[in-house]
């Protein structure tokens, strides 16, 4: 996705999704919302961007969706090798945790809220 160069575990390490041999960093889902935190190229719109993530990964899940930006850093030759492997890290933890694809709409967006830490 435009603009996300990462998922982003936390400060500890402590956002995360377990599944069967393996741990996605960055995203914690439970049957009554999902968590996504990210790592932003700085200049891209973060709050369009967060909105984008919450509007995609709440039509996967069904559940209220809670978007962090953790970081923003400059863009970089890895960028799109972190964007790559943030999909499919994305894309696993929403299989493994049982995504649907219908999610349920409060004005044409899916509840939950989009925050950012502070930015150093």
């Amino acid at each position: 996705m435009p603009g996300v160069v990462g998922l982003h575990g936390g400060v500890f390490g402590e956002v995360a999704t377990y599944l069967p041999g393996r741990r996605v960093a960055g995203i914690r889902i439970t049957p009554e919302r999902a968590e996504v935190h990210l790592t932003l190229v700085w200049g891209e719109p973060v709050r369009a961007t967060a909105e984008i993530v919450r509007d995609v990964v709440g039509e996967l899940t069904g559940v209220p969706v809670f978007v962090t930006v953790e970081d923003v850093v400059r863009t970089t030759s890895l960028e799109t090798s972190l964007e790559t492997s943030s999909k499919t890290s994305v894309a696993g933890a929403l299989d493994g945790a049982g995504a649907t694809s219908t999610a349920p709409s409060i004005g044409g967006s899916t509840a939950g809220s989009i925050t950012a830490k502070e930015i150093s």
